[in-house]
């Protein structure tokens, strides 16, 4: 006997497995991380992305030394 679970299903309110920065968001970000007046929680959540993709992109600008 099989039982269905409400909470096997995605809600109507999850968000897309990833989100696509532009390159306005993208610079966005980068003239924050000069300013730094905004946390990374901060800039995730005006951006709609994770904190880690936050610091992906400035782990990445620190190595190669490129925006993007």
């Amino acid at each position: 006997m099989r039982v269905l679970s409400r909470y096997n299903f995605l809600s109507k309110e999850t968000k897309p497995f990833m989100t696509t920065l532009s390159d306005r968001k993208v610079s966005w970000i980068y003239k924050q991380f000069d300013l730094g007046k905004l946390s990374i929680g901060e800039m995730a959540r005006v951006a709609k992305v994770s904190p880690r993709r936050i610091r992906q992109l400035r782990e990445y600008r620190t190595i190669t030394g490129r925006k993007f």
